[in-house]
């Protein structure tokens, strides 16, 4: 794992990002602020993007059109992944009009050009297509402290192997004592009878998955011994291949022939 943060960012996000005390490298970049590269047991050289933008100055770039029309296509032509961090804090108002604090209030934020007021709906669709058609993913952070704290996450999300990340696994289970606590579920796909009733198995949850690969049917899953269960592997959160142990396999066939 590598970072590199272009020598030509601000003092702030450098001395945010020292107090995580991540491996940077001050570099100049061709394009981007911030570059990630990974390198894991399932991932090699895989290049990670990030431009910055204050709010104003992606208004700006939204006027003369050098954020789409240049920082992002080189973006997309030298990294696998671009994500764009827009830093400020904002809001709608009741007009539509983009409100952010000053002075110990919201206040309108009006164009410099035109003097008028920024449309909150102008910018959201400009983030949107950017997401939508560009393939861009947009993040927004309130300061420089949370820039250089998403920085830092991303870092060590891409340090781990990619196969290893398990929070976006989709079952549940009516038994609260087979959900991991903090768990993040989103869906990603649909589950086989066998996966469904696998993780209504106590202390089964994600393990579910791997099950569901191992048997044809719910019927032939009932009937596997406890030798069957202890030859099932699943890899965990850290990368690690694991199997059940005779006492769990006990668990389970009994759980399963329980009347």
């Amino acid at each position: 794992m590598s970072a590199v943060l272009d020598d030509r960012e601000d003092d702030q996000i450098r001395a945010q990002l020292a107090r995580f005390g991540l491996p940077l490298t001050i570099a100049r970049l061709d394009f981007g602020d911030l570059a990630i590269r990974a390198e894991t047991r399932d991932i090699a050289g895989m290049l990670i993007g990030f431009e910055r933008k204050k709010l104003t100055d992606l208004i700006a770039c939204m006027q003369d059109r050098r954020l789409s029309g240049f920082q992002l296509q080189g973006m997309r032509a030298l990294y696998d992944r671009v994500e764009l961090v827009v830093e400020g804090m904002w809001r709608p108002g009741e007009s539509g009009e983009i409100q952010v604090p000053r002075a110990g209030s919201w206040q309108p934020l009006y164009d410099a050009r035109s003097r008028g007021a920024i449309s909150y709906r102008q910018v959201d669709a400009y983030l949107y297509s950017q997401t939508e058609l560009g393939g861009v993913r947009v993040w927004r952070t309130a300061s420089v402290w949370e820039t250089a704290c998403l920085y830092t996450s991303r870092y060590y999300w891409w340090a781990k192997d990619y196969s290893a990340h398990k929070s976006h696994d989709p079952l549940y289970s009516n038994d609260p004592s087979a959900q991991r606590r903090g768990a993040v579920t989103v869906f990603n796909g649909e589950p086989n009878s066998v996966v469904l009733v696998a993780a209504q198995i106590p202390g089964i949850d994600a393990k579910a998955w791997d099950i569901g690969k191992q048997f044809d049917s719910v019927a032939g899953m009932c009937a596997a011994s406890e030798r069957d269960w202890q030859k099932i592997s699943w890899t965990d959160r850290a990368g690690n291949v694991k199997h059940f142990g005779k006492e769990s396999a006990c668990a389970i066939v009994a759980w399963l022939n329980q009347k």
